[in-house]
């Protein structure tokens, strides 16, 4: 992990300073693949109202919304926040969120409500590989609840179906076979790149 942010003023000042040093923050650390259970039974999601602030592209560490909205989610038995503001699904507090709808595989159009991770990017990439058609259109509480798979991403997880919503199941409960195709091609392309 690295940070870089644009350094810290001898005195206190929401200013930025014309001349002032970077600074750098490194770190590794490793983390374990998603576990077997998650990939052959999928994981739980709740929908949350999203009260994050307007610039969620920006890779900030003022991540206190998304904290409580996955605490939230956690506190009713769920893996993961997915989040909908006016309406529509943005994001998962630590999560791309991706949704088949018709044969056709959804995500959130690139916006300043959502922060558009490498992992997305390379699902994308794979899905499309595959010949699966893949469109950046938003989508509703309502179609992701009818959606035929949910899928979430990002960097920590890789790519987990998500099969219950809400407590509901997404499709038949179980991680569908769009899932299966698209997770083992990215498996192979991870090791790849």
């Amino acid at each position: 992990y690295i940070q870089v942010s644009r350094g810290a003023p001898k005195e206190r000042n929401h200013l930025i300073p014309a001349a002032i040093e970077a600074t750098v923050f490194a770190m590794t650390q490793a983390f374990p693949t998603p576990s077997k259970k998650a990939m052959e039974t999928g994981v739980s999601a709740a929908i949350c109202k999203d009260f994050r602030w307007q610039r969620c592209d920006i890779k900030a560490t003022s991540l206190l919304a998304n904290v409580l909205l996955r605490q939230k989610a956690a506190d009713v038995d769920a893996d993961e926040a997915i989040l909908e503001r006016d309406g529509m699904i943005t994001e998962g507090s630590s999560s791309n969120v991706f949704a088949l709808i018709d044969d056709t595989l959804r995500t959130a159009e690139d916006a300043p409500v959502l922060l558009p991770g490498t992992t997305r990017d390379r699902v994308i990439d794979v899905a499309r590989d595959l010949g699966i058609t893949v469109v950046s259109r938003g989508f509703s509480k309502t179609e992701l609840y009818e959606a035929d798979e949910v899928w979430i991403c990002s960097a920590l997880r890789e790519l987990l179906p998500v099969t219950r919503l809400d407590g509901r199941p997404v499709g038949d409960g179980l991680p569908g076979p769009v899932w299966k195709k698209v997770y083992r091609a990215f498996q192979i392309a991870k090791r790849t790149c």
